[in-house]
């Protein structure tokens, strides 16, 4: 069993002729996360974002961070059976409105959520939720901020320019994290381009950067989580960034007018180390309760082979023969029931149940009716009986022997030993 990290392939049909990097440096962040924890490369499997519902393979834990949910059938849980989830900084796109959706959350709660939206989406569903932020703000802080001169405007609005001070726009540089793809649809190679100038542009934020202004949440975090001082600016806030307002503030079109160009840095490092904290505890956790699990569940695997209810499975063979593709009914739909239906499927998969009865039970079973004795058919009706009850046994032969059906021919009783009842003669 290994970790695996999310990258950010699309699928042929969602071709974009741009990639926003910032799920680019999503990715990294994770990849520091795991660094930290001593993680090797060789021990951390790659799943792209839109595979994880179909991935095939060695058992993975892989935290879930970023936009997922982004609209019905595309990004949605459940993710595939070989993909162990830990949820740390999901944002819930279109919603939360399919109950077998809700109930694949309620097996990896709590859910650590990127913002207060995402939490309260998952509370209304009964779903336990917090908000753990975003893991871009795990990057190291640079050790020296001496010299840097550059200031990096990155995606900020056109309605900022005029507020601009000349003095910084003489050593600045306007980039964006909205970068053409130039192979689609969007291979390897051309995936591992937009990787490195991701961590291009990291660096230069790292090694050149003053001040850092940018309406880009995947800009601000790592930037702020570095050391550099960072003026966040939008033209229309989204609900995905609300944590980021307990770090910094966000700057809107009304107080342009009002923006603090000398900004100091942010003490970042508590809330660091609390997300790196939380990320290695859930990831442990999850990979070793995994594997106690793999290790309780091999052990037992000694058990497999062993042949159960062999008297039982005599008694069917002597009462159906070998190969019987026939219809049957069943008379108890509960626990022995069950036990004896799973039987008949074992051995007889062509068999059909076509009625069951029960003295009280009146619930569905496996998708039939339930009737009551009186409602049996007949011996004439040629469809034979299997009786699987406890204290009902002497009952249910009386009534059966009383209907003109012969034990042994038109039906039979089992699964008597497990109470030591007598079998009638």
């Amino acid at each position: 069993m290994k970790y695996g990290k999310i990258i950010q392939h699309y699928p042929p049909e969602l071709a974009h002729p741009v990639m926003n990097i910032g799920d680019i440096v999503q990715t990294i962040s994770v990849e520091n996360l795991f660094e930290q924890m001593g993680i090797a490369g060789e021990q951390i499997a790659e799943v792209g974002k839109y595979d994880l519902k179909h991935y095939s393979g060695e058992r993975l834990v892989i935290p879930i961070t970023g936009y997922f949910n982004e609209r019905p059938g595309r990004g949605e849980v459940p993710f595939s059976p070989d993909v162990l989830p830990v949820f740390l900084g999901y944002h819930v796109g279109w919603g939360l409105y399919d109950d077998a959706v809700v109930e694949y959350f309620k097996r990896f709660q709590p859910i650590g959520c990127r913002d207060n939206k995402s939490k309260r989406a998952f509370l209304q569903r009964g779903i336990s939720a917090y908000v753990n932020g975003c893991s871009t703000v795990a990057f190291a802080r640079r050790q020296d901020a001496a010299g840097r001169e550059r200031t990096f405007f990155v995606d900020v609005p056109e309605s900022l320019n005029p507020y601009i001070p000349e003095s910084l726009l003489e050593q600045g540089e306007f980039l964006s994290h909205i970068v053409p793809i130039e192979q689609q649809p969007l291979g390897r190679q051309e995936y591992d381009r937009l990787v490195a100038y991701t961590h291009h542009l990291l660096n230069r934020y790292r090694d050149e950067a003053r001040l850092v202004v940018t309406s880009r949440l995947h800009c601000a975090l790592p930037c702020l989580a570095m050391g550099i001082p960072v003026i966040f600016v939008t033209q229309n806030l989204p609900e995905t960034c609300d944590f980021l307002t307990s770090l910094i503030r966000i700057h809107s079109p009304q107080d342009f007018e009002g923006i603090d160009w000398e900004p100091a840095v942010v003490d970042l490092e508590a809330i660091k180390r609390e997300c790196y904290e939380n990320f290695q505890w859930r990831m442990q956790a999850a990979l070793q309760g995994e594997l106690a699990a793999q290790r309780l569940d091999s052990f037992y695997q000694a058990s497999q082979g062993v042949t159960y209810y062999r008297d039982e499975q005599e008694c069917l063979k002597r009462l159906f023969g070998d190969s019987f593709k026939g219809d049957y009914i069943l008379w108890g739909v509960g626990t022995y029931g069950a036990k004896l239906y799973d039987l008949m499927c074992s051995l007889f998969p062509e068999a059909r149940l076509v009625k069951c009865c029960d003295s009280s039970a009146d619930y569905d079973f496996f998708g039939n009716a339930v009737l009551r004795p009186a409602e049996l058919p007949g011996a004439d009706a040629g469809v034979k009986i299997l009786v699987a009850t406890s204290y009902g046994i002497p009952e249910s032969e009386e009534f059966l022997d009383s209907r003109g059906l012969q034990k042994g021919i038109d039906y039979d009783s089992f699964l008597m030993r497990v109470w030591d009842l007598p079998a009638k003669p």
